[in-house]
């Protein structure tokens, strides 16, 4: 129900974004993943994923997520 919501929001005209990024603290379901994984504009970031961006972060590395660099 997220993803679709944040889907929604980023083609919506008037809070139109060039890309998503869905974040959990815990893990995405298998469904929830797959919808993530299909929409172009859409990108999720698990607990994993989040403890490798700290780390990159402090390394000084460059962040990137598919179609976003931070």
């Amino acid at each position: 129900a997220f993803a679709r919501a944040l889907l929604g929001t980023i083609h919506h005209r008037e809070t139109a974004a060039d890309h998503g990024i869905l974040v959990t603290t815990s893990r995405f379901s298998a469904p929830a993943r797959h919808f993530i994984v299909t929409a172009p504009r859409l990108d999720g970031v698990d607990f994993a994923g989040i403890v490798d961006w700290l780390r990159r972060a402090e390394s000084g590395q460059r962040l990137e997520i598919r179609g976003a660099t931070t």
